[in-house]
């Protein structure tokens, strides 16, 4: 991937700084829980996916957003690939297990294969790893910190409840 074609950006959000990383065709990056000082001589020109990535991201942690349409670029083993593509199936406010989701893709026995394809998933939010528990109903753990997945959790099930 050439880092020359790559535009960036920093969102300022109710979980913290993100910064979103798009080529002219798809997001492929975003960044949860950044130094926004890390950030500030990163930014590129005006790309539209980035500006779309924004809104949605913006309109989903704002409640107002429940399916996005952001064009997306997966970048991994043909396993985690699988993992991240059947992560976008699982509906909003809806969980399912390590075991059930390495099962949903034909790999009986592979819940820790997937949790460590979660660890790795680039696009959080988007592609939905949050929705990923463990067996015993716990959230689990979360590469940007369980405190996240628990927000993000519990927004889902918040609007869901008010039937929005």
């Amino acid at each position: 991937m050439d880092s020359h074609n790559l535009s960036r950006c920093l969102l300022a959000s109710s979980i913290g700084p993100i910064e979103l990383i798009a080529n002219r065709r798809a997001l492929i990056e975003i960044r949860l829980k950044v130094n926004r000082d890390s950030i500030k001589s990163r930014t590129g020109p005006k790309n539209k996916i980035l500006s779309q990535a924004r809104r949605e991201l913006l309109d989903y942690l704002n409640g107002k957003l429940t399916i996005f349409s952001i064009p997306i670029s997966l970048a991994g083993t043909n396993f985690q690939i699988t993992v991240w593509e059947r992560l976008t199936q699982i509906p909003y406010g809806e969980k399912l297990s390590y075991s059930t989701l390495a099962r949903s893709i034909g790999h009986m026995g592979a819940a820790r294969a997937v949790g460590l394809a979660n660890g790795r998933n680039k696009l959080p939010i988007i592609v939905p790893c949050h929705r990923v528990i463990c067996s015993d109903g716990k959230n689990g753990g979360y590469s940007a910190g369980t405190e996240i997945k628990d927000h993000l959790i519990k927004l889902e099930n918040q609007k869901l409840k008010l039937g929005i």
